[in-house]
């Protein structure tokens, strides 16, 4: 063995999150150029607090560790010329709290692999390990209504209030809420501002010292409100935060500081103390509605609601779902017409060209409209504000306070889903095109497709590539075009994309290196853009039968750009 030993190269592989209270694997790897002996080798994980204190010398850095766990994973022992993998298993407690930096205060994990080479220096190394904060189920806290001094409110300085949807907030989701301003004809407001606080309370000389780092800031208008008028927000949360915590002599807490701007006079503040939970798998589908005046009784009219209809009852939300139709029941601010019960009814494509005309339910053609309307002749005043042929938004002027205006739009809007599920699939082509419908059969047969009579449409396929036989509609209810459109599956090359007329010539289609005069000939355009292939036609298209050819050149044109080793991608 050589007298002058040469100390390893020393490695570490670690997951790239770790979960406190979740067991974890860590691979140490000891790369040896020549034969070495050893004493032992440890592998140790640990946790610490760092704080920074000032001084006339500078920014100083203070620790503390608050968990340690060491694993020897060789005693003494001869290691050949290679490289040596030694597996270690740690587990962090669960109320280990989760990386973080901040201004003043951090908290930090390293991987320590110590190597003692008998008669040589050791060989050390540390390797960074990041921790996540790991998904916890809300805590049941009593959200409550925050306010700036009922005494303001009585003797017309500025007063306000703050609710939060929920007193624990997550990382990139979205928190609503509500302001209401006071004493509006006696004190002009000009803004209000909230900021995530970020409380580092670490020790100090004497006691402990508290740094507030103002993390995120959010500023709401507030011109021309109304006495007591909600000011309803949508906060996106930063992505970047972390729970709080208190460990070892160091402690993260979270609030948002409410500041109302207020003209010749001291701005309002308020603390809000909330909790960080860690990130979710999936996004929140429904957000927590803040809480308004009168919030147990609203609850309580909602669950009763729930009981009488069948809905369910979450988040301040009636939700119903009928075959696929979904029903969902909730209360929006409407700025001056205040609070309103809106009613949301989503469902498949219908193809009618729904909308809503003067309070009724339209489609383009007589005779679908009619079989619709049929379906709904028992529903009663509809008077809906938005519809398409996927949803249907109603509003009531009902702030959703009292129990049988709400029974009433739930079982309305519960018959309308029933009556959308029984009439769908059921309607009858349209009078411009009733007598084609046996030849596009027949060319949805030949195509190996299927006919989609209320919008005219053939959907097909060649091989993986979707293929459409589709009358566009004008908004007269009359065929204007029938398009041609396949989509390829994978982005086209932009030299390849082009946007031809019919009022151009086919001397740049016939110099393309691909087949695109055959699909021209004829043709009103022809159009390719990064996602789709269409051309377009004068409607309404007899029989598709006989397009046969240009479909098949569209085809072609699809094989050709996906090509063999993709020379056209």
């Amino acid at each position: 063995m050589s007298l002058i030993k040469h100390r390893p190269d020393l490695m570490v592989l670690v997951p790239r999150a770790i979960y406190p209270g979740q067991m974890f694997r860590v691979r140490a790897i000891i790369r040896c150029q020549q034969r070495l002996p050893v004493k032992s080798i440890e592998v140790e994980l640990v946790g610490t607090c760092v704080w920074y204190t000032r001084s006339q010398y500078g920014k100083l850095r203070n620790d503390e560790v608050f968990h340690r766990a060491v694993a020897r994973v060789c005693e003494r022992d001869e290691l050949a010329a290679r490289d040596h993998e030694f597996p270690v298993q740690f587990e962090l407690p669960e109320d280990a709290p989760a990386t973080y930096t901040g201004e003043d205060l951090e908290v930090e994990y390293a991987i320590h692999v110590h190597v003692a080479i008998p008669w040589w220096p050791d060989a050390r190394a540390s390797f960074i390990a990041f921790v996540a904060a790991p998904y916890r189920p809300e805590r049941q806290r009593q959200r409550s209504v925050y306010t700036s001094g009922a005494d303001s409110l009585e003797h017309h300085r500025p007063y306000a209030e703050f609710s939060l949807g929920s007193m624990t907030l997550y990382p990139g989701e979205t928190l609503r809420g509500a302001v209401a301003l006071a004493n509006v004809a006696y004190n002009r407001y000009r803004g209000v501002d909230i900021q995530l606080i970020a409380i580092e309370t670490y020790p100090a000389f004497l006691g402990t010292t508290r740094h507030h780092r103002r993390t995120h800031r959010w500023s709401l208008d507030v011109a021309d409100i109304n006495e007591g008028e909600a000011i309803r927000f949508s906060l996106q949360m930063p992505a970047d935060v972390v729970p709080g915590f208190a460990c070892a002599s160091c402690r993260l807490s979270w609030f948002l500081e409410v500041r109302v701007d207020v003209a010749w006079s001291p701005d309002l503040r308020m603390w809000v103390p909330v909790e960080i939970g860690g990130p979710r798998a999936t996004e929140q589908a429904v957000v927590p509605a803040p809480l308004a005046v009168g919030s147990e009784r609203l609850d309580l009219v909602w669950q009763a609601t729930a009981q009488q209809t069948g809905y369910t009852y979450a988040q301040a939300q009636l939700t119903k779902t009928i075959v696929d139709t979904h029903i969902v029941i909730s209360r929006e601010h409407r700025g001056r017409r205040g609070l309103v019960l809106v009613g949301h009814i989503s469902f498949a494509d219908l193809g009618i060209g729904l909308r809503s005309d003067e309070g009724s339910l339209r489609g383009r053609d007589a005779s679908q409209t009619a079989h619709l309307q049929a379906a709904l002749s028992g529903v009663g005043e509809l008077a809906p504000v938005h519809a398409s042929d996927s949803d249907i938004w109603i509003e009531r002027a009902d702030g959703g306070q009292r129990l049988e205006p709400l029974v009433e739009l739930a079982q309305a809007l519960e018959q309308i889903a029933c009556a959308i599920n029984s009439v769908r699939g059921q309607f009858p082509p349209p009078a411009a095109m009733a007598a084609m419908v046996p030849a596009w059969e027949r060319a949805a047969k030949l195509l190996s497709g299927r006919l989609l009579v209320a919008p005219m449409i053939i959907v097909t396929a060649a091989g993986d590539m979707p293929i459409e036989v589709r009358t566009d509609w004008d908004g007269h209810g009359v065929p204007s075009r029938t398009v041609l459109e396949l989509r390829p599956g994978f982005p086209i090359d932009r030299r390849h994309r082009i946007v031809w007329r019919q009022s151009d010539t086919l001397a740049p289609l016939e110099a393309a290196e691909l087949p695109l005069a055959a699909l021209a000939m004829g043709a009103r355009a022809l159009a390719i853009d990064a996602a789709r292939i269409r051309v377009f036609l004068p409607g309404p298209l007899a029989d598709p039968a006989t397009e046969i050819d240009r479909i098949s050149a569209l085809v072609r044109l699809g094989e050709c750009l996906a090509g063999p080793g993709g020379m056209y991608r």
